[in-house]
């Protein structure tokens, strides 16, 4: 894949309309800004934000079932993957941003009020919550896949033997063997 550069390059990497696009880079201008107070992504990945994460977080997007309507992304920090698929599912489905540190849950409710994504954040720790209700589970760099199914009480749910696991530091997509 040929690395992105910047908003317009994406738009065309991932198929985006003209209003999503505006909607990403206010995004993109917000992570910019809330940066240097949270520590919101790695500093030396900021030049390379829409290849980075961006399109790393896009990519999931042809991934999501038709029939899913709700979305649960994981540890959400910064909003990737889950407020980027909010923002380019363009109303299919919504999305459930769960995010313990109240930091990020602030910056990642700024983003979704000035962009109307179609996501809530809420903010708590994900021991006690139930997550039966989400149709897809997205988490980044929050834990090992198998740790994951427990988290989500997925362990014991009729899921397939092969499951999407995205690994590699360039997010690349490979199937992995969920242990179930």
């Amino acid at each position: 894949m040929k690395p992105v550069r910047s908003a317009q390059e994406f738009a065309v990497a991932a198929g985006v309309s003209r209003e999503t696009l505006a909607k990403l880079e206010r995004y993109a201008d917000l992570l910019l800004k809330w940066q240097p107070r949270i520590n919101l992504v790695a500093p030396d990945t900021l030049p390379t934000v829409w290849h980075r994460h961006f399109l790393d977080s896009a990519q999931l997007l042809p991934l999501i079932p038709e029939s899913a309507r709700q979305i649960v992304d994981l540890g959400s920090g910064a909003g990737f993957p889950g407020l980027v698929l909010a923002l380019c599912g363009e109303g299919k489905f919504a999305v459930d941003l769960y995010e313990a540190d109240s930091r990020k849950a602030a910056f990642l409710a700024s983003v979704i009020r000035e962009t109307k994504a179609p996501a809530q954040v809420i903010q708590t720790r994900l021991e006690t919550t139930d997550l039966s209700y989400a149709h897809v589970i997205t988490a980044r760099a929050l834990a090992p896949l198998p740790a994951l199914l427990e988290m989500a009480g997925w362990h014991d749910r009729d899921i397939p033997k092969r499951t999407t696991g995205r690994r590699g530091n360039r997010g690349l997509l490979r199937d992995v063997e969920a242990r179930l």
